[in-house]
């Protein structure tokens, strides 16, 4: 063979296997583009907003910021500071103790918002004797009078674990 031929059929194969590698390349970049976090993940998500057990109903909606970034394989998939909706689903009045339960229910960044399920959440608190104040390890604090009701301040901070795995466009 001379080298004429041989420096052809190389440029051939070359020409032939071109397509095939850029085929591939934007299925690949496609699937980094994409992260699913699996079940199982804590969230760490502080409250945003107070919640004051007295006009709380179930089904209510509580905005919260996600406390820790959440990551895998050393790259952030989901960034700390990201909007955190969370809804009350169980609201709990008695003479001594008020409880809420709250579960997170989306996740909003980078412009996308992704539907979440997450274990719940319960809150409790009790009020005492006129003047007291109680806190709980969830920062549940009572009212400083006999008459007011268990209120949540802000920046109280929770853990969530997600029930399902979510995908997400990585950040």
């Amino acid at each position: 063979m001379t080298p004429r031929i041989r420096s052809l059929l190389a440029a051939l194969a070359i020409a032939m296997a071109a397509p095939t590698f850029t085929a591939a390349a934007p299925r690949f970049a496609h699937q980094r583009s994409f992260a699913t976090i699996p079940a199982g993940t804590t969230l760490h998500v502080r409250l945003a907003q107070p919640i004051h057990v007295d006009v709380t109903r179930r089904g209510a909606t509580y905005r919260g910021i996600l406390d820790r970034s959440v990551s895998m394989r050393r790259a952030v998939v989901i960034p700390n500071g990201a909007a955190v909706r969370l809804r009350t689903v169980g609201v709990n009045r008695t003479r001594r103790s008020d409880r809420l339960l709250l579960t997170a229910t989306a996740v909003s960044f980078g412009g996308r918002t992704y539907r979440i399920s997450t274990s719940d959440v319960q809150t409790r608190g009790r009020r005492e004797g006129r003047g007291t104040a109680v806190s709980g390890t969830t920062g549940v604090v009572a009212g400083s009078r006999a008459v007011e009701r268990v209120r949540i301040s802000p920046n109280t901070r929770f853990q969530f674990r997600l029930m399902n795995a979510v995908t997400v466009r990585r950040h």
